[in-house]
């Protein structure tokens, strides 16, 4: 694991991120917008989203859709909140392995976290995450919006490729091979 994610497997530019942001800086970020999540929608929004990328996925959260029944989540890519229980699960249908049989990836939602997406799908949005003109994101301007994330809180143009990378390098240890 260790050569996949170490800077011996990353290009010149991982490399120049790496020295400089770490995945403390990421955690600590979070925390800052957990204070600040309340002030603005972009907030609400960068606060679930880094919260939904620990641990990071893929660009795979573009295109989350609203379920109204939870056996509606065996489709697509989809978000059930049960609001009785104030509990949510984002089921990921469609992601880079489904093709060879790789299985949903399934986030179980904390009562904080179900809450704060409630408050942020109060503007009758129907997926999770919009554009300007209230549409779901393509892939492309996904990374765009997670690059500028970043951009605006560390300096750094961080896609979601180089956040595995700080996860997996944080949370690797020295000793396995």
């Amino acid at each position: 694991i260790r050569n996949k994610v170490g800077k011996d497997n990353q290009n010149e530019r991982q490399r120049a991120i790496s020295d400089k942001v770490t995945w403390k800086d990421i955690e600590d970020l979070t925390d800052k917008l957990r204070e600040t999540k309340d002030n603005s929608i972009k907030d609400l929004e960068d606060y679930i989203l880094l919260r939904l990328m620990n641990p990071p996925l893929r660009n795979d959260l573009e295109d989350i859709k609203l379920c109204q029944n939870k056996k509606d989540l065996t489709r697509d890519n989809c978000l059930f909140i049960d609001r009785a229980k104030k509990v949510g699960l984002i089921r990921i249908n469609n992601h880079k392995t489904t093709s060879r049989g790789g299985k949903p990836i399934l986030i179980n939602l904390d009562e904080e976290l179900t809450e704060d997406i409630i408050k942020l799908l109060a503007d009758g949005r129907t997926h999770l995450f919009v554009n300007r003109f209230r549409q779901p994101f393509k892939q492309s301007t996904f990374t765009h919006r997670i690059e500028g994330l970043f951009n605006k809180h560390l300096g750094h143009k961080i896609g979601s490729t180089m956040l595995r990378k700080l996860y997996h390098t944080a949370n690797t240890r020295e000793d396995m091979e």
